[in-house]
C-alpha cells in the first residue's frame, strides 16, 4: 500500500487567528520525539484541536517516526527554535482541507450571484442608488 501525505507549509505569522502557541517547559533530559501537544488551533468546524509538535532536527534524523505520527494523529507541526515553522499532514486531511475551501468559495460564489441580481431588481435599484449617493458623500 503506497503511503500519500502532504507537507503543508505555514509561517507562524500567517497561521489561522484561533492558533495560539505555548512551550514546553521542563527541559530535563532530551526531549521526546513527539511534544504532547503544545500547540492548539481551531479547525474548519471551529473546534478547539491539539496539535502535536516535532523538532525540525528530529525530523531530518526520524522522518519514519514523525511520518507515522501524522499518519496516525492526521498532523504534526514542526518547530525550528521553538517556533512553529511547517505542519506535515496525512494527504486525507490535505484533501479534506481542499475540498472544503472549494466548497465554501463556490457557495460564496453562489450567495453572491443571488445578491447581485436582487439588487438589480426593480424595485431595488432606488434603494441602490440612494446607498452609493450616501456613500459616496
Amino acid at each position: 500500500m503506497a503511503m500519500a501525505i502532504a507537507i503543508a507549509i505555514a509561517m507562524a505569522t500567517k497561521m489561522s487567528p484561533g492558533f495560539s502557541h505555548t512551550l514546553a517547559t521542563n527541559r530535563q533530559g532530551p526531549p521526546p520525539l513527539i511534544t504532547p501537544a503544545p500547540l492548539t488551533y481551531r479547525d474548519s468546524h471551529g473546534d478547539l484541536v491539539d496539535l502535536p509538535t516535532v523538532a525540525a532536527t528530529r525530523v531530518k534524523n526520524e522522518f519514519g517516526a514523525v511520518l507515522e505520527q501524522a499518519l496516525r494523529g492526521g498532523a504534526v507541526a514542526i518547530t525550528r527554535h521553538d517556533t512553529p515553522k511547517a505542519v506535515l499532514i496525512a494527504y486525507h486531511k490535505f484533501e479534506a482541507l481542499v475540498r472544503d475551501r472549494a466548497s465554501s468559495l463556490h457557495d460564496l460564489h453562489a450567495e453572491y450571484d443571488v445578491l447581485l441580481a436582487r439588487m438589480q431588481t426593480p424595485a431595488a435599484k432606488p434603494i441602490v442608488a440612494a446607498a452609493i449617493k450616501l456613500a459616496l458623500g
